[in-house]
């Protein structure tokens, strides 16, 4: 090292060890100094001085000690460091004589800070921080869906990329382990781990070949599935289990912190790859693709190769498919993750950002109406010899420690702030689980704490810090504010408004879409209908006999029990995101060979007693019949939309649909209204252009079998919990290795299903709430101000023959007059933001008038009592004794 950074290296630990070694230091200081003088004063009297005149020469000579102290203890210690700590201990000092105003301008700053802190915890969380893998930058998910033989191929061509399949959100019966359960999972081909970089907390993970047909039955277990089910037993490694009806070996288990791709996911089993059976290999388990980039490539390249690639692989398929993945493209992993919740939580964070902002406005009015009445203190100061430089610092220096207050009090209320999101956001949201107030978060608040301080104390401060001496000597005890000062102080009460208008009208817009989602038709009634989950192995319904069997079973004991009326089954529960798709052909519509895929349509299967139950109409033709069994003639009823949609203006009845491997086409014989299966809103994914439902012995699903997984629907007679007890009770006793799902009331589904809009309009309301009150109490701080200040002219008016009531008005038109210019430039900015809020509305316009007339009214009346209070106390005023004190 050169000698000068030693030196340098010495001369920083001195002046820190110094820090800590002050008394002594200052104690040796005393005694040099005594020292010197001392030797001085010895020579000057042995030179024949007198005592008295060898002391006054010896101080002479030396030096004013405190100026000899102040260099000095600039060369041993960092006096920046020590000026500023002063600085500070002084401005805790002034907060704690000013009680009042400190807890005003803390409270308002905690409440503005905190809120940023709770939702930048999950901004933090599940935006910003590295997914929990090795190199976590150089994942990346193929977009689009993939058959397994196309993973293969993928696998076998990339040169930039290491390539893997899984399905994403999955569901698997574990029994054989107490009562048999339902658990989601995941099949994943046997790269899965390692293009991850997962490595498990016991036994290992898949090898290359696990995917193949004899090696394929083992299994990986989530940590929390271990310790729920198998106690922790490390014992369980090499155990076999019963998944989905085969026996697994369970080869591993996984960290508490591995969570993909769900957080729900509980175990992991290989995907079978049997190249032999074409129609699994390349027609169902389509599924999401992950990579890992190759050293030596870049996400470009990997972009730049999957164009040729998907070209090459859509040529392996064993029929025509030109326009299979033709828009897929590589994206990083942890970007496609959080996609579905990024908007909503950058919307979120921009809405406690306004928040904090009329905060700090609020904060810097209370500044401004306190600097002036400190223009005689602050004058003083610069009488005795302060520049404006060293009291703006300390001006500063107290807004920051105001700020420090409010950010230590809003990491306490961020913590509780967490905890109510937790349960106000939707408990499956990506990572939200995860989320606390971490390190990161505490550096986010000391650093926006100090920018807050800086932001809402700079404008007082220099205000405040342009004294005129004669004036503000002159001015005395009373308060004198300059008109550059009021026009500011205006200014913030102004921004405020302007800030609070933006969040209550977006706050009004979600509260309107939560209003019109609210009286929403559904296409079904709710009331009194119970559902549960019927989760049969494979091997119970290998026949589909067996598995009409077993639900014809269910629906008869289930119909026999007390205070159950009309019971039926389906393989899909309204609004639950169950996608049971089949590709058909629609008479009318032949196939062409440019289509990218034949058409996609819901399907559903029910057992005759569903329409009834659930109230869905009947529009035309006839409903499903006991009669229509495997045997008989194939049958499908059709939506209203879909009937529209393919045949327009002709009568659908008898028009025939066929599912695409199907020799056989099914013929129409009813129309049904149109169910809300997705979402309240209407909205339904892209890709599926219509409904049908299938009498459930004729019913076939993706895999070419009867659909296994159903749910049971029965209206009872009250939603007491004995029924619904009584309800999973049978249909678990009908087969004992059978996974029943709790049972849910359809109308609790229905209040599910708008889950994310009710999380979000919640909060938005009561951040503008918080905007609204803080807002009402920086107005009334200003009015009440001002309203002090303008004694003396209330009296002189009230002198000259001014009522009560005119006084009253002069104040109230004040406060109306800060706010109305608020709400102006509030509803231009309400008018131009409000659009980033289009995606989350429904049934309102963001420019709805009525929400708009609604925010302003609420404004106006708040400016109202803002008003009101002091101008009721300007109106009680005795002038003769106001006139007299000024």
């Amino acid at each position: 090292m050169p000698a000068a950074a030693r030196q340098l290296l010495s001369a920083v630990r001195s002046k820190l060890l110094a820090l800590f070694r002050r008394p002594q230091l200052e104690r040796d200081l005393d005694d040099e100094l005594g020292f010197h003088l001392a030797m001085r004063e010895q020579r000057f009297a042995e030179g024949g001085a007198g005592p008295r005149e060898a002391r006054l020469a010896a101080v002479r000579k030396l030096g004013n000690p405190v100026a000899l102290k102040e260099e000095i203890r600039e060369v041993w210690t960092f006096r920046q460091l020590e000026t500023l700590a002063q600085d500070f201990r002084f401005a805790l000092r002034v907060l704690r004589q000013n009680p009042g105003f400190t807890s005003v301008a803390v409270l308002s700053l905690a409440l503005g800070i905190g809120a940023n802190a709770a939702m930048f915890s999950f901004v933090s969380g599940v935006l910003l921080r590295p997914l929990p893998y090795p190199a976590p930058e150089r994942l990346v998910q193929l977009t689009g869906a993939w058959p397994k033989g196309a993973v293969v191929a993928a696998q076998e061509l990339s040169r930039t990329m290491d390539v893997a399949g899984f399905s994403n959100g999955e569901e698997f019966n574990l029994t054989g382990q107490g009562e048999a359960v339902r658990l989601e999972g995941s099949t994943v081909s046997a790269s899965f781990f390692s293009v991850l970089g997962a490595r498990p907390e016991l036994g290992r993970t898949f090898d290359a070949g696990d995917d193949r047909p004899g090696r394929d039955r083992i299994v990986v277990l989530s940590h929390a599935l271990w310790q729920s089910r198998f106690g922790g037993d490390r014992a369980t490694l090499g155990r076999t289990i019963v998944v989905e009806g085969t026996p697994r070996e369970v080869v591993g288990v996984m960290p508490p912190g591995f969570r993909f791709p769900r957080a729900a996911a509980q175990l992991w089993v290989p995907l079978r790859l049997d190249p032999g059976k074409s129609d699994d290999y390349w027609g169902f388990g389509w599924m999401p693709v992950v990579a890992r980039l190759k050293p030596d490539a870049t996400l470009a390249q990997a972009s730049q190769e999957l164009r040729p690639m998907i070209g090459r692989i859509a040529a392996l398929f064993p029929w025509p498919a030109p326009m299979w993945n033709a828009d897929a493209e590589a994206l990083p992993l942890q970007a496609n993750l959080v996609r579905d919740v990024r908007r909503p939580l950058v919307v979120l964070q921009a809405a406690v950002g306004i928040v904090l902002l009329i905060a700090c406005a609020n904060v810097a009015s209370l500044l401004l109406s306190r600097a002036a009445s400190r223009r005689k203190e602050i004058a003083l100061r610069a009488a005795l010899g302060a520049s404006r430089g060293r009291i703006l610092r300390q001006l500063l220096t107290e807004s920051v420690a105001l700020s420090l207050l409010g950010g230590l009090l809003g990491v306490a209320l961020a913590g509780l702030a967490v905890r109510g999101l937790k349960l106000v956001l939707p408990a499956d949201a990506s990572g939200f689980s995860q989320v606390a107030v971490d390190g990161g978060v505490l550096a986010f608040v000391t650093a926006l704490s100090v920018l807050s301080g800086l932001w809402f104390g700079l404008a007082p401060a220099a205000s405040a810090s342009r004294v005129d001496l004669a004036v503000s000597m002159k001015a005395g005890g009373r308060r004198a504010t300059t008109p550059s000062g009021a026009r500011l102080r205006g200014s913030f009460i102004a921004a405020e408004v302007a800030l609070a208008v933006v969040l209550a009208v977006g706050a009004g817009l979600l509260i309107r879409t939560l209003f019109s989602l609210s009286q929403v038709d559904p296409g079904f009634r709710t009331a009194q209908v119970l559902t549960v989950r019927v989760s049969p192995n494979p091997a119970t319904c290998s026949e589909r006999a067996a598995c009409v069997a077993l639900y014809a079973e269910l629906v008869r004991r289930t119909r026999d029990l007390p205070g159950i009326g009309d019971v039926a089954v389906a393989n899909a529960v309204p609004l639950c995101g169950q996608e049971p798709l089949l590709p058909v052909e629609m008479e009318g519509h032949p196939i062409r060979e440019t289509d990218p895929t034949p058409p996609l349509l819901w399907a559903g299967a029910v057992t005759p007693a569903y329409f009834r139950l659930m109230e869905v109409p009947l529009l035309r033709g006839r409903g499903l019949e006991e009669a229509d069994t495997e045997t008989s003639e194939p049958v499908v009823l059709v939506s209203a939309a879909t009937a529209r949609r393919y045949w327009p203006g002709e009568d659908p009845i008898g028009k025939r649909i066929r599912v695409m491997w199907d020799m056989d086409w099914r013929r129409v014989v009813g129309v049904v209204g149109d169910v809300r299966q997705f979402e309240l809103s209407g909205r339904a994914p892209d890709v599926i252009s219509g409904a049908l439902y299938m009498p459930y012995p004729q019913a076939v699903a993706l895999d070419r079998q009867v659909p296994k997984v159903m749910s049971l629907f029965a209206r009872a007679s009250s939603d007491a919990p004995e029924v619904a007890l009584r309800l999973r009770g049978l249909a678990a006793s009908v087969n004992p290795d059978v996974p029943v799902g709790e049972v849910r009331p359809m109308q609790t589904v229905v209040r599910a299903s708008v889950a994310e809009p009710r999380s979000m309009t919640w909060l938005f309301a009561c951040f503008a709430a918080c905007a609204l009150l803080l807002a009402a109490i920086g107005t009334y701080g200003v009015i009440s101000y001002a309203t002090g200040e303008r004694a003396y002219e209330i009296a002189v008016r009230m002198a000259i023959g001014a009522t009560r009531r005119e006084i009253l008005g002069l104040v109230i038109q004040s406060s109306l007059r800060l706010v109305l210019v608020g709400l102006v430039l509030g509803i231009a900015a309400a008018l131009v933001l409000g659009r980033t809020l289009s995606g989350f509305l429904y049934g309102v316009e963001p420019t709805d008038p009525l929400t708009f007339a609604a925010v302003v009214g609420l404004l106006v009346l708040t400016a109202l009592v803002a008003g009101y209070i002091p101008g009721r106390r300007a109106a009680g005023l005795d002038p003769v004794r106001s006139l007299r004190l000024d």
